[in-house]
């Protein structure tokens, strides 16, 4: 297993993100790890959308959403991991807050299998 990408992603409400800014298009397992620390509850508790896109076909594919997360308020369970995704042709994966105190800095992690 190596890292593929590693970083922290300031969130803007209401924007989706691109974490590493591309999709992976090196054939591989890919896991996203993310750290919601800072995610915190109350009467307008955060809300992170976790989206993950993979195209299928290597030539004319369209990327389109794989899976999808929710995570609202603060987490017992901070570190936030995606099952493996074996990809042959690309993946990505993206950060949106729909909800709560703007500015929240998440970071994150890409390991490649």
């Amino acid at each position: 297993m190596t890292i593929a990408a590693e970083g922290n992603q300031a969130c803007t409400v209401t924007t989706e993100h691109t974490l590493n800014g591309s999709a992976f298009t090196t054939a591989g397992a890919y896991i996203c790890h993310l750290d919601f620390a800072t995610s915190v509850d109350g009467a307008t508790p955060d809300i992170f959308e976790i989206r993950v896109y993979n195209t299928v076909r290597s030539s004319g594919g369209t990327e389109r959403l794989k899976d999808f997360f929710t995570i609202v308020g603060a987490q017992s369970l901070i570190n936030f991991q995606t099952p493996p995704y074996r990809e042959e042709v690309s993946i990505k994966f993206t950060i949106k807050q729909t909800q709560g105190a703007a500015g929240r800095t998440i970071p994150w992690r890409i390991d490649r299998m």
